[in-house]
């Protein structure tokens, strides 16, 4: 979601910054983000389990 909104941001919000960094925290904090790392380790695809 963090990346869509990022990507998908025309500068039309006055303030997107709080909602940017909710999905961030969320994204980064969720536990795909170890998978992530341990599938790219092990050279396999991701199995990710959604924030």
């Amino acid at each position: 979601q963090h990346a869509k909104r990022v990507l998908n941001d025309d500068g039309a919000y006055d303030d997107p910054w709080p909602t940017h960094k909710e999905l961030f925290d969320r994204a980064w904090a969720s536990h795909d983000i170890i998978e992530a790392q341990v599938a790219r380790i092990e050279k396999r695809p991701p199995r990710f389990r959604g924030a």
